[in-house]
């Protein structure tokens, strides 16, 4: 599950959002009627565009028509709709952004659980391939695909964000997928 999330660019381009009202739930799988949530912020992105135009509109009209009161009035609505969508979408964004943070913190705490042991594992085949007799080609090779594991479980570990660590799985596999078969 996890080497295919990393083919994406951004851990919220996965996620989708069930919008009740002013009740916004980000999830990370789709279920009956739910939409991805870049697919609602698009749609906002278009409908506040939209009003920015109308509004536009309405200014260059003020200094065409005379009927100020019925172009303030509707000035007035049109930036209020603005207003609203603005609110809505910063919503969006703020729901997206705590479910990352929360979901990154558990996704964290879990992968220092794992990673730290994997992590002196490997150092410590290392210190013994160091001290041992020359190597074969086959232990150099070993040797290096270890500090190259060594050094992406480091990223993993140093990651700020749930895309840092995204980025490092696929190499996270593919080095311990050999390191296994060569064991």
């Amino acid at each position: 599950m996890l080497s295919s999330w990393a083919t994406f660019a951004s851990f919220q381009s996965r996620l989708y959002c069930k919008i009740q009202g002013e009740q916004i739930v980000v999830l990370t799988k789709n279920e009956k009627g739910l939409y991805r949530c870049g697919a609602y912020l698009n749609h906002l992105n278009i409908l506040l565009q939209k009003k920015s135009e109308e509004l536009l509109l309405i200014l260059q009209y003020e200094k065409e028509t005379k009927d100020e009161d019925y172009r303030n009035d509707v000035y007035e609505i049109k930036k209020q709709e603005f207003s609203h969508l603005m609110r809505y979408k910063n919503s969006v964004v703020q729901a997206l952004q705590a479910f990352e943070d929360s979901f990154f913190t558990q996704y964290q705490t879990l992968i220092v659980q794992i990673l730290t042991g994997y992590l002196d594992e490997l150092q410590q085949s290392i210190a013994q391939s160091e001290h041992a007799a020359p190597q074969t080609t086959r232990g150099i090779t070993i040797s290096k695909r270890t500090k190259q594991q060594i050094e992406t479980v480091q990223k993993i570990l140093d990651a700020q964000t749930l895309d840092e660590i995204i980025i490092q799985i696929p190499k996270y596999i593919y080095l311990k997928n050999q390191l296994e078969k060569w064991k």
